[in-house]
């Protein structure tokens, strides 16, 4: 088994993928999508996803 440091990791997502979608029915405070947001990176949520449309702004986050 191997695994990949987290920064490593980052700049993989970063590198190969556009946008973020998190699924989850119920999530407090989910680090992938802050990390997401940090690279400028799109995310979609669930508007009744616990603590997502909050940090989401409810639709009006902007990332740059």
């Amino acid at each position: 088994m191997w695994s990949t440091p987290h920064g490593d990791l980052l700049i993989k997502l970063a590198e190969n993928i556009d946008v973020l979608v998190h699924p989850s029915l119920e999530e407090a405070h989910c680090m992938a999508v802050i990390e997401a947001m940090a690279m400028g990176m799109p995310v979609i949520g669930g508007r009744s996803s616990g603590g997502i449309p909050w940090t989401l702004a409810e639709g009006e986050a902007v990332c740059w």
